[in-house]
């Protein structure tokens, strides 16, 4: 980033002319063989703290002016003439440096020649810098989103700029500007920002942030379950769709760069408005940002679980349906269960119980007891990240049976069935 200075130019231009014309102008005649000033390099000596980075910014520009005294001039003229050199340097940049007191002026005069002066900052001092920011399409709802990033920016100007007199701003308007802009720009992606500066002891930067495209004009948003059927959450869509339309009107830049913690806020958000931590279930959100951005809300049951699943089952040159419905009681250490298949015959057993425990990640194993023929088996269930299941139920006293699950959508399952070395395949739709 590079200062601007442009309301200072043609004064330190006038400046530069009579430095020149005052004493100067012959070094410019001499043979071309001599020693000449090849760069200039101008340091700050500041008498209190300063922001490094800011410090910087400002020998950078001063730098350029130094540039235009000194470059290309007569190493032995300059040296004849130090103390002049001082004093000439000292009126430039004492009209320059509004704010600060020049103390001392060294020269070290050389093909690299360095200028160090030495600055005590003049009261009035910035004692705080606030921040008053507007945002312009953006939900109420979501303020103070925004002001916690304000509190972030706020912190870091006022660790810039406090200790700079309050006079320097004249000059300095540009360093400031371009220093929140940058801030804003970085917390802020997505806005456009429109400063207005307020200078004092308490220097005011008015905001104005102002969404560029594109934009976020609708938000879809796709419903699905965990432990219960998906048919029970469908009625209430309408509810998480008026919650998430306060994604509208925001920068899509805005919604990337923010995705994970406006995700946890907006789950944050459903699970208080719909009360489900009450009934063991809790909301999880995943957000797809675009102009038309896309919300996939997942409703889990953690505690009680109903499931109905039908299936299509091929066996040899057999096939049947078959339903299933699945009431379960989970907790982190166990999980108690009933299945029982209604209406069409299962060649497993009709009502069956059972416990499973958590044996490692995504791993459990139990045991299970059917009713109608006192069948006994031993389970074990194993969960793939990605939905895909493998089950063994080793019959004690009852059909063994493998299952290899593989996950289609959230709705339909293919299963490969070896049941007493029958092989089967069966499509597992869930409700």
């Amino acid at each position: 980033m590079q200062v601007r200075l442009g309301i200072l130019l043609p004064g330190i231009v006038l400046l530069t002319i009579a430095f020149v014309v005052n004493g100067f102008t012959p070094i410019n005649a001499r043979v071309n063989h001599e020693d000449r000033v090849e760069s200039v390099e101008v340091q700050l000596n500041v008498a209190g703290q300063i922001y490094e980075g800011l410090q910087e910014r400002i020998e950078y520009s001063i730098g350029r002016v130094g540039e235009k005294i000194l470059l290309d001039r007569s190493l032995s003229l300059l040296l004849s003439n130090q103390e002049t050199v001082k004093t000439t340097i000292f009126n430039v940049f004492s009209k320059v440096l509004v704010g600060f007191k020049i103390e001392k002026v060294d020269l070290k005069v050389g093909n690299h020649t360095k200028v160090i002066i030495y600055l005590k900052p003049i009261p009035p001092l910035i004692q705080a810098v606030r921040l008053n920011i507007e945002v312009s399409g953006l939900a109420p709802e979501l303020v103070f989103f925004t002001q916690e990033i304000t509190a972030k920016v706020e912190t870091e100007l006022n660790h810039i700029f406090v200790g700079l007199p309050v006079e320097s701003i004249l000059w300095a308007e540009g360093i400031f500007n371009l220093v929140a802009n940058y801030l804003l720009e970085r917390e802020l992606p997505g806005f456009n920002t429109k400063i207005t500066l307020k200078t004092g002891v308490e220097t005011v930067f008015n905001i104005n942030l102002i969404p560029y495209g594109p934009v976020i004009s609708d938000v879809k948003v796709d419903c699905s379950a965990v432990n219960i059927p998906v048919l029970f959450i469908k009625s209430k869509t309408n509810k998480y769709r008026n919650q998430l339309n306060l994604l509208k009107g925001l920068p899509v830049e805005f919604l990337s760069h923010y995705q994970l913690r406006l995700q946890e806020y907006f789950t944050a958000r459903l699970n208080d408005s719909l009360k489900w931590d009450q009934t063991g279930m809790r909301v999880k959100l995943g957000i797809k940002p675009g102009v038309t951005t896309k919300v996939d809300v997942t409703v889990v049951s953690e505690t009680f679980l109903v499931r109905f699943d039908t299936r299509y089952c091929m066996y040899d040159e057999e096939s049947y349906w078959n339903f299933e419905t699945y009431l379960g009681y989970h907790t982190e250490y166990y999980e108690l269960f009933t299945r029982w298949y209604p209406f069409l015959n299962n060649p497993g057993g009709t009502i069956f119980v059972g416990c499973y425990f958590p044996l490692a990640t995504n791993f459990s194993g139990g045991f299970e007891y059917e009713f109608e023929h006192s069948y006994k088996r031993i389970g074990f269930h194993f969960q793939f990240e990605r939905g895909d299941y493998l089950e063994l139920r080793l019959g004690i006293d009852g059909p063994t049976e493998g299952i290899i699950g593989i996950h289609i959508n959230d709705q339909l399952n293919l299963e490969l069935v070896d049941r007493d070395n029958t092989f089967g395949v069966q499509l597992k739709f869930i409700f």
